[in-house]
C-alpha cells in the first residue's frame, strides 16, 4: 500500500528535514499512536529474510518513504529544507497492510503534526493506487537506490562497500528484489526471472551512472560511541529503470518503493 500525505505549515518560515533519520521516525511515531506494539516491533526487529550463512539472517525495512517535496525556491539551512511559502507532498510505501493502516489512523488522531521544527496540519492523506502490473514496466524509486556488497577480509571482518559499477548495481538490485519476495511471502517465487536496467538513454543524456544529474546524497544520524550523533552521508542513484520479468516481483518491487512512470 501507498499513501500520498499533504503537509499545510502553520507558520512561515517553514522547514522539512533533509535527513533519513529524522523522517524515519516521524513514521515510527506516527504508526505509535495507533499501534504502540506494531512501532515497537517493527522498529526493533525489522523484517528478516531467509537465514544467512551461520544461522545469520539479512533484515529489511518493513518501509520506505521519497524525499519530502519542498515547495519550488526552498534553501538549505543545515539539515532543512527552508522555505517561506507553499506545501509539503510525501509519499510512503509498505507492503503490510496493518502498518500503512496504522499510519494513516495516526495522522488522522493526530490532525497537526512537528516534523523537526516545523507544525504541519495533515491537510489530506490519499491512497495511491497501483498500476497494472505486466512483465515489462518502467519505474523510478522513491528514495534514491543504494546498493551495497559485503566482503571479507583477511582478518575475518566483513566490510561493506557501495556499488558504483552499474551491472554490479543492477545485479545487487535484483537480488535484494528476490530476497524481499521470500521475506514477504515465506518462501522464494515459483517463477525468479527479473532484469533491471537503469534506462541508457537518460544515463547518456545525465553524463553517466555516477554523475551529479544522477545522484543523490542520503543523509543518516546515527549514535557513536557514548551516543554522540554521527552523520554519514551515502550516495544514491535516482533514475528512470526498466525492469522485466515475473509480474508478482515487479508488484512486490512497487511496494517497496518503485513509482511507475509512462514509457
Amino acid at each position: 500500500m501507498r499513501v500520498t500525505i499533504k503537509l499545510q505549515p502553520l507558520s512561515y518560515p517553514a522547514a522539512i528535514p533533509a535527513t533519513h533519520h529524522q523522517l524515519q521516525t516521524f513514521i515510527y511515531e506516527m504508526v505509535g499512536v495507533a499501534n504502540p506494539a506494531l512501532a515497537q516491533a517493527v522498529h526493533d526487529h525489522e523484517w528478516p529474510t531467509q537465514e544467512g550463512a551461520q544461522g545469520s539472517a539479512k533484515r529489511f525495512k518493513l518501509f520506505v518513504f521519497s524525499i519530502p517535496e519542498a515547495p519550488r525556491g526552498f534553501r538549505f539551512q543545515g539539515d532543512d529544507k527552508v522555505f517561506d511559502a507553499g506545501t509539503v507532498f510525501w509519499q510512503i510505501a509498505s507492503p503490510q497492510v496493518e502498518f500503512m493502516t496504522a499510519l494513516i489512523t495516526g495522522l488522522a488522531i493526530q490532525k497537526n503534526v512537528r516534523i523537526g521544527h516545523t507544525q504541519f496540519a495533515v491537510e489530506d492523506v490519499r491512497i495511491v493506487p497501483p498500476p497494472v502490473f505486466t512483465s515489462e514496466m518502467w519505474f523510478i524509486a522513491l528514495p534514491p537506490l543504494v546498493a551495497s556488497a559485503a566482503e571479507k577480509r583477511e582478518d575475518g571482518r566483513r566490510v561493506k562497500s557501495y556499488l558504483r559499477d552499474e551491472s554490479a548495481f543492477a545485479a545487487a538490485i535484483a537480488g535484494n528484489l528476490l530476497q524481499k519476495y521470500t521475506a514477504l511471502h515465506g518462501k522464494p517465487p515459483d517463477h525468479p526471472a527479473f532484469e533491471f536496467a537503469f534506462d541508457a538513454e537518460y544515463l547518456q543524456h545525465a553524463g553517466r551512472f555516477d554523475s551529479r544529474k544522477v545522484t543523490r546524497m542520503i543523509t543518516f544520524v546515527a549514535s557513536r560511541g557514548a551516543g554522540f550523533p554521527e552523520r554519514i552521508q551515502i550516495r544514491g542513484i535516482q533514475a528512470p529503470f526498466v525492469v522485466r520479468g515475473n509480474p508478482a516481483l515487479i508488484e512486490t518491487g512497487w511496494e517497496f518503493g518503485m513509482a511507475g512512470i509512462g514509457k
